[in-house]
């Protein structure tokens, strides 16, 4: 199964997804894309929703570059033709659990590594 960004959110999901590889630098894990990016159901005022690994946790100075600069990158719904509200998610590779995730393809969850790589492989 081949999966590909929108081509409605590419740009912003790149550019958010180059924020996040340079503020949390070593740290980073993966960079996951989901919700109705992913399951067929993105509307024109749906957001982009990244859930983001770190191995270690962010440094004040890290969440505050990374929060004011996704805020740049993103809008309030509907506001902005060109950018939707960005939904990032932060987590600690450590305090995660072991999650099941369904075949449905409501559930597909699309993995973009640090390279770049985009992957439906779970």
């Amino acid at each position: 199964m081949t999966l590909s960004i929108p081509p409605s959110i590419q740009c912003q999901t790149d550019a958010a997804c180059r924020l996040i590889t340079r503020v949390t630098g070593d740290t980073l894990r993966a960079i996951h894309l989901y919700g109705s990016a992913v399951a067929g159901g993105l509307k024109p005022n749906s957001d982009i929703d990244l859930l983001v690994t770190i191995c270690q946790p962010l440094t004040e100075t890290q969440r505050a570059t990374l929060m004011q600069e996704l805020l740049a990158l993103s809008s309030p719904p509907g506001a902005s033709a060109e950018k939707r509200a960005l939904e990032v998610t932060v987590v600690l590779y450590s305090q995660l659990v072991s999650l099941v995730f369904s075949t449905f393809p409501g559930n597909a969850i699309w993995r973009v590594a640090k390279r770049g790589h985009l992957s439906g492989d779970l």
